[in-house]
């Protein structure tokens, strides 16, 4: 049994999956986040939906049973920590689109295409390597 464990923009999921593909056990939680331009989350409600379907699904396929853990988290976040590693202020997710609203077209005076080879990252205004 493989526990897959998603780390989506407003849920954290978990599936069992047997070596057959099907799923024996499917656990959702969903955590808030703040309105769409700043995109926010508390940190500590993320890690908490995480470990708890987590749980729930290892318990629901039997943790004798499980073999290994796969992890998903598709876009881009971004998350300050202090000296100790404790989380620093909440989480900024890829839909945080305050940076768009640059003064005088900002962006565009920018060499996008130098930005893009130096970092490996598309210029997007959210994308916190670019």
């Amino acid at each position: 049994m493989i526990i897959g464990l998603d780390l989506g923009t407003t849920s954290a999921k978990a599936v069992g999956v047997a070596e057959d593909g099907t799923a024996a056990a499917v656990c959702t939680a969903v955590y808030p986040q703040q309105p769409e331009s700043r995109a926010r989350q508390a940190p500590e409600a993320a890690l908490g939906a995480a470990m708890s379907v987590l749980a729930e699904a290892v318990a629901a396929v039997g943790p004798a049973s499980v073999r290994g853990i796969a992890l998903s988290a598709a876009m881009h976040t971004l998350l300050s920590v202090d000296a100790s590693g404790a989380a620093h202020g909440g989480v900024s997710t890829w839909g945080d689109a305050r940076a768009a609203a640059l003064p005088d077209g900002s962006a565009h005076r920018a060499d996008l295409a130098s930005l893009y080879e130096l970092t490996g990252c598309p210029p997007w205004p959210v994308y916190a390597p670019a």
